[in-house]
């Protein structure tokens, strides 16, 4: 199993650590299915030796804990519509128990960037039991961990990715005499996931996640 270590430090606010990471999910898409391709770049804030987070997963990158590879070792192709299960797991690395928060970042990006005029509710991230969603838009969604995660064990996060399958009904037709052209609004666009995860420590005041993150977990 790949793993992801960070550690982090103890913030005067009582948020014991706050690590964001860009986990990155690349994929072309077009009219029906389409190659992926897959980076990752994680970047940590804050650091110290107490609390520690890592984030795991199968395979040689994340693309493939969903997408799996075919006979002759090549990852598998997108399809718009399908659902993919997979595992990415949180997990706390460092000897001090934690409450979890995850805010999942979603967007379409192309050539030049991310792109704010498509639709980024359209990229669908599903989460294992025992996370609670406490707050959504279009752009992104807020988990909680109902249950502490505990020093040296890891929990299941991330266990399926989709992007809807109404994308290939969105077109734009241009007619030039008999001639009717056809573009996929979405082909060529790419899917980012973006995971900002932070964490308390349980030994703070039993108002801490609530401080921290608006929502009381106990």
């Amino acid at each position: 199993m790949t793993k992801k270590n960070y550690r982090s430090s103890s913030l005067i606010t009582g948020i014991l650590f706050v690590l964001a990471l860009g986990l990155l999910l690349f994929s072309t898409i077009g009219a029906a299915r389409a190659a992926l391709v897959e980076s990752a770049e994680y970047e940590t804030y804050v650091h110290t030796n107490d609390l520690s987070v890592a984030v795991n997963y199968e395979g040689d990158d994340v693309v493939q804990a969903f997408l799996g590879k075919d006979a002759e070792g090549k990852t598998n192709p997108w399809a718009p519509g399908k659902l993919y299960r997979g595992s990415v797991e949180v997990e706390n690395t460092g000897h001090i128990d934690e409450f979890v928060r995850v805010v999942v970042h979603k967007y379409w990006k192309d050539g030049d960037g991310k792109r704010t005029d498509l639709d980024p509710s359209l990229i669908q991230v599903g989460f294992a039991s025992g996370w609670s969603k406490i707050d959504s838009t279009a752009e992104s969604e807020t988990y909680v961990r109902s249950a502490k995660l505990t020093a040296q064990n890891a929990a299941d996060m991330i266990t399926s990715i989709k992007v809807d399958g109404s994308i290939v009904n969105e077109v734009e037709q241009v007619t030039e005499g008999k001639i009717i052209t056809t573009t996929y609004k979405y082909d060529g666009m790419q899917i980012g996931i973006e995971l900002e995860i932070c964490a308390v420590q349980t030994g703070s005041k039993a108002d801490a996640t609530l401080s921290a993150w608006g929502k009381s977990v106990s």
